[in-house]
C-alpha cells in the first residue's frame, strides 16, 4: 500500500530477531526482551506489539528490523499491515551456501555468496493468523 503521506520518525522503533526466537524490541531507547521459542512467534509478536502503538498513534509507524536475514526497514499501520519503508534501505545478508567436495577430486569450489530476501507473503502470512487468533478462529500451524 502506498504511502499518501510521509510517516514521522517518531516513535523510533527497533527490532531484532534471532533463530532461537529470541528477540528485543527497542520504542524511544526502552528495550524490551522478546522470549519465545520460533523466529516466527518473535516475529508475529514484535508486528503485533508495533502495530498496538501505531493504534493508539492513529497512524502508521516506522519499525527497523534486523534479523538473520538481514536488515529490513517497514512501516506499520494501525490495523497491523506491514509494508516495506520506501525511505529506507534494505540490507539482506549473505547465505553461503555449503559446497560439497569429493574424496578424490580438484580443490573445492569457493562458496559464492546468495542473497535472500523475505518474501512478504510471510509477513502476510503472520498478519492473517493474528487477525484469525485476535478473532477467535481456529490456526493451523505447520511445523518442519
Amino acid at each position: 500500500m502506498p504511502q499518501m503521506t510521509p510517516v514521522p520518525v517518531w516513535p523510533r522503533i527497533q527490532a531484532t530477531t534471532r533463530p532461537d526466537g529470541s528477540g528485543e524490541l527497542t520504542i524511544n531507547g526502552t528495550s524490551h526482551a522478546i522470549e519465545t521459542t520460533h523466529l516466527e512467534d518473535a516475529r508475529a509478536t514484535i508486528l503485533e506489539r508495533v502495530a498496538d502503538i501505531a493504534a493508539k498513534l492513529g497512524r502508521p509507524v516506522r519499525l527497523a528490523t534486523t534479523g538473520p536475514e538481514g536488515d529490513w526497514p517497514l512501516i506499520v499501520h494501525p490495523n497491523g499491515t506491514v509494508e516495506e519503508d520506501p525511505d529506507g534501505t534494505p540490507r539482506p545478508r549473505a547465505v553461503e551456501e555449503p559446497t560439497r567436495i569429493a574424496e578424490d577430486t580438484a580443490p573445492p569450489v569457493p562458496v559464492v555468496p546468495r542473497l535472500v530476501r523475505p518474501a512478504l507473503t510471510g509477513v502476510e502470512k503472520i498478519l492473517a493468523r493474528i487477525e484469525a487468533e485476535r478473532a477467535g478462529a481456529p490456526v493451523q500451524t505447520c511445523e518442519n
